[in-house]
């Protein structure tokens, strides 16, 4: 097979929240990485007296969480506005994010309706000049891939 050349970084990524599923606000430009997790699918083995290899079942899929590293920012419609109203009314919010960019035929993955886990408060260091940064961990029952329209 020869060496693939469509290749996709980091740099165009796409990510945006909402918290109705609906509006949706492009935070691409305040946040540095993504990093999702979870969603295993739950599975069953068992063993017979005949035969060498597992029986295999296959359950339900567990939640998807996602960390998402974005700038601190203390402006009314900033990122980090909209993940901390949502961390302390405990109100639902929905991630997207498209790998290659918010462009015509790309593949995208939404959220369902989900829970900001961990309080959205930066971590600081006196003697560091860089951008102040914060992590918020995200829980959702699931994801959709789509492409974008």
């Amino acid at each position: 097979m020869a060496q693939l050349t469509d290749a996709i970084s980091g740099k165009d990524l796409y990510v945006a929240l909402s918290t109705d599923g609906a509006a949706w606000t492009d935070i691409s430009g305040e946040s540095a990485k993504i990093a999702p997790g979870g969603g295993e699918r739950k599975h069953g083995e068992g063993y017979t007296f005949d035969g060498d290899k597992a029986v295999l079942t296959r359950g339900k899929r567990e939640p998807g969480e996602v960390t998402v590293s974005i700038f601190y920012r203390e402006a009314n419609g900033s990122a980090r506005k909209l993940v901390s109203d949502a961390y302390l009314n405990n109100t639902p919010l929905y991630v997207r994010y498209a790998p290659g960019g918010n462009t015509t035929g790309k593949k995208m993955n939404t959220s369902d309706a989900g829970i900001v886990k961990t309080p959205p408060y930066p971590e600081a260091e006196s003697e560091s000049a860089d951008p102040l940064m914060l992590d918020f961990d995200f829980v959702t029952p699931g994801w959709t891939e789509s492409t974008i329209p």
